[in-house]
């Protein structure tokens, strides 16, 4: 059961993120704790995953959190660790 959670997780992430564009913004606080709680995600999602291309992506995206380029990226990731 735990499995096919995890997947559904996986396949969710994979539909909303991977492929999504949008407008980016910079900002100066880089640090809070939004910003923590999103990297931890991507990587325990990193780490659950067995396709390199999402490990990629997860890398790709805690660059982009820790730069501050997409603000609303770290809330987003926070509303999908909570589901």
């Amino acid at each position: 059961m735990h499995y096919n959670q995890v997947q559904t997780a996986l396949t969710t992430f994979e539909k909303d993120f991977l492929g999504v564009s949008t407008a980016t913004v910079t900002t100066n606080d880089k640090a809070d704790g939004v910003s923590s709680q999103a990297k931890k995600f991507l990587r325990d999602f990193k780490s659950l995953t067995k396709r390199s291309e999402v490990k990629v992506a997860c890398e790709n995206l805690i660059i982009l959190v820790d730069k501050g380029v997409h603000t609303p990226l770290p809330n987003e990731l926070k509303k999908s660790g909570n589901n």
